[in-house]
């Protein structure tokens, strides 16, 4: 199976309870070092893969710290199993399970079916017996294959060796359903001979309670849940809503740090709205290693980068300029071909500077930002984290993400 993926150029699929994982052509690499080992044992006649999933209630390393799991724990493991068998030897094995006239499964199914009772059957359908006749062929045809092929099972053992198989060529898909537990929900790994879990935080797709991301290698997967309740950020606060629903989406550790406090009332500097903006928009696996400077030129919004540098306060109008930049990576719209619907009035906009005025007409347009006293936009004024907060929440429900 694993190799006709590569010669069909197509995808595997398996489904349990609560978990996918799709194997995709050369997820698994028959050519790796651990096959060739077995390849080189005379006596073996075929390669088959085991792949085993185990569902944990608890995982044998701690979780990161603050978290919990959203999702049962779940455990994959590999391994490729010379055997002295031939794939053919091993099919015709199969057929004869299935087909032979007197002890065939699907024999002992059709006797069955004919010798039954009507008046005793459960069923008022004979169509549903029949499928329930189906699944137990499917069933004790897996039991066979099992102890035909498990090295501890079985009439006699045909398994020459194995070989645990701990990285994937290419990336297998996995996902995973969660229960809604209030915060910042992320898929965790532990791999194969690594020390610790760590959290995944992008490339993450989330559709409904289910989540899609990327494995390289094996080990145990889980969806993890963090607290999203700083200590600042009470109830009774105006922006605490937008404040914890943005946090529940995106790990703000990573933009303003440990936020056990959130400090609210702080002003933005232009790093941190710079990181927001890289985090948003799912551009974090595409800069690694740059520094802020150069994330700014490669996002388009080196202009934010001048005299101060990216530790000053970032103001209002340059706020306008990310959350444009937000839409427009959203939704896929140029802004150039972008216009406000109506007029924007702004006393102050001789104060705007002339690159930045056309996004400050626009978050006024859509209602993102707001003018005060007098319809005075306030271009150069700091904005809080709060409202920074505030403003991207607003345009990520106008582009439908959250």
């Amino acid at each position: 199976m694993i190799e006709v993926l590569e010669t069909d150029n197509t995808s595997l699929v398996i489904k349990t309870i609560g978990a996918e994982y799709t194997l995709r052509p050369g997820t698994i690499d028959t050519e790796s070092k651990e096959v060739v080992a077995l390849h080189g044992n005379s006596n073996v006649k075929g390669i088959y893969y085991k792949f085993t999933i185990k569902r944990l209630q608890k995982s044998a390393k701690s979780l990161p710290e603050g978290a919990e799991a959203a999702s049962q724990i779940n455990s994959v493991s590999v391994e490729a199993v010379g055997t002295s068998f031939t794939y053919s030897q091993i099919k015709d094995e199969i057929h004869n399970k299935l087909y032979n006239k007197e002890s065939g499964l699907v024999q002992e199914k059709l006797s069955k079916l004919l010798s039954r009772d009507n008046k005793k059957s459960k069923y008022t359908n004979i169509d549903e017996e029949i499928l329930e006749l189906i699944g137990e062929i499917e069933e004790d045809l897996s039991v066979f294959i099992k102890n035909r092929i498990d090295s501890t099972s079985g009439s006699y053992s045909i398994v020459v060796g194995t070989r645990a198989i701990k990285d994937f060529d290419k990336p297998m898909m996995t996902k995973l359903t969660f229960t809604d537990k209030a915060g910042l929900k992320a898929p965790g790994v532990w791999y194969e001979g690594e020390g610790k879990w760590k959290k995944l935080s992008s490339n993450t797709v989330y559709i409904a309670n289910s989540a899609l991301f990327n494995t390289v290698k094996t080990g145990e997967y889980a969806m993890l849940v963090f607290a999203a309740a700083p200590s600042d950020v009470t109830d009774e606060y105006s922006y605490s809503g937008d404040i914890k629903i943005l946090m529940s989406k995106y790990d703000l550790r990573d933009v303003f740090g440990n936020l056990e406090s959130f400090y609210p009332e702080d002003n933005v500097k232009v790093k941190e709205a710079i990181l927001l903006y890289e985090k948003v928009a799912n551009k974090e696996g595409t800069s690694h290693g740059l520094t802020i400077s150069q994330k700014a030129e490669k996002y388009g919004l080196k202009s934010l980068v001048g005299v101060g540098g990216v530790t000053r306060d970032i103001t209002r109008q340059e706020i306008a300029l990310i959350i444009m930049k937000v839409y427009c990576e959203k939704t896929g719209v140029n802004i150039q071909s972008l216009v406000p619907k109506r007029y924007v009035y702004i006393s102050d906009e001789k104060d705007v500077d002339g690159n930045l005025l056309k996004p400050v007409l626009l978050v006024l347009d859509l209602e993102v930002m707001t003018v005060g006293e007098r319809y005075a936009f306030e271009p150069k004024k700091p904005v809080t984290r709060a409202e920074l907060v505030e403003s991207f929440v607003k345009i990520l429900e106008i582009t439908k993400e959250i």
